[in-house]
């Protein structure tokens, strides 16, 4: 048997080439969708069964937060459903970027539904909200150990940003490095 880590993408990773890929899967992959599909009905949203089914895949549809976030995570579980178990041990389960959602249902850490509310409300929160992006800085020194005085610049200059009204705060901390979010005019 072969080890595996399995690493939950983040929320781009829905493209072109994947549409339609929710279709004709096994019976765990209905479970992932019919929790899903209920929870975005409640919504008054598009369920992933249709935006999946679309005929052509659209940028503007398929691309959104309050979509893209919700596709990409049914994809990661259906293929997670569909690992041949007999042939895999996962030992691990880690993600990227909106992927460290999907992996706390991958692991067992959060139970579907709440993972589906989460990844969901993460990726609804774009709409209507400010658009920013991230900024990957370092948080330790030449030695991989925590540097103070790298860390209290860092929160010195959000609370600075802050202050000058701008959106900015500590997205991950990655051990190390800090995923620092802000609106477009905080970056």
């Amino acid at each position: 048997m072969r080890r595996a880590l399995v690493v939950c993408p983040g929320r781009g990773s829905y493209d072109r080439a994947g549409l339609g890929q929710l279709q004709d899967r096994s019976d765990a992959v209905d479970q992932v969708l019919d929790a899903a599909d209920a929870f975005r009905t409640a919504a008054g949203r598009p369920t992933i069964r249709e935006l999946d089914s679309d005929e052509r895949y659209r940028t503007t549809r398929h691309v959104a937060g309050e979509h893209a976030s919700l596709l990409t995570f049914a994809c990661s579980l259906a293929d997670l459903a569909d690992l041949a178990r007999d042939r895999f041990e996962i030992v691990g389960v880690t993600g990227n970027s909106m992927g460290f959602y999907t992996a706390l249902a991958a692991a067992g850490a959060l139970p579907l539904d709440d993972a589906i509310r989460l990844v969901d409300t993460m990726g609804a929160y774009q709409k209507s909200n400010v658009i920013g992006g991230q900024i990957l800085y370092p948080a330790c020194d030449a030695d991989w150990s925590p540097s103070p005085a790298l860390i209290q610049t860092i929160e010195t200059t959000l609370q600075a940003a802050r202050d000058a009204g701008h959106s900015a705060h500590l997205s991950i901390d990655l051990g190390g490095f800090y995923v620092l979010g802000a609106d477009k005019a905080g970056l």
